[in-house]
């Protein structure tokens, strides 16, 4: 996990403002007026609370064919190719 050196407090509803340059860097869509934006998942480990982008398939080709891998979601195809 790399820091860089970010802090912000909780709003009295427990919110917190994400920098927009993070959601850039990472892809994440912000919600317009006729689009939704970005699902993001958000759980605990031990003392941290992680958030991260939420998707239902493989990370780099949405196949429902995955496995869970380093943290990541990725088919046997994608895998593959990574090994050739």
């Amino acid at each position: 996990m790399k820091a860089i050196g970010i802090v912000r407090r909780l709003d009295q509803l427990g919110r917190i403002v994400i920098p927009r340059e993070i959601l850039k860097n990472m892809g994440l869509q912000l919600a317009t007026k006729n689009e939704k934006g970005s699902s993001m998942e958000i759980f605990t480990e031990d003392n941290m609370i992680i958030i991260k982008k939420y998707s239902t398939g493989c990370t780099l080709c949405g196949s429902d064919d995955y496995k869970e891998y380093k943290g990541l979601k990725i088919c046997k195809n994608c895998l593959k190719n990574f090994n050739e």
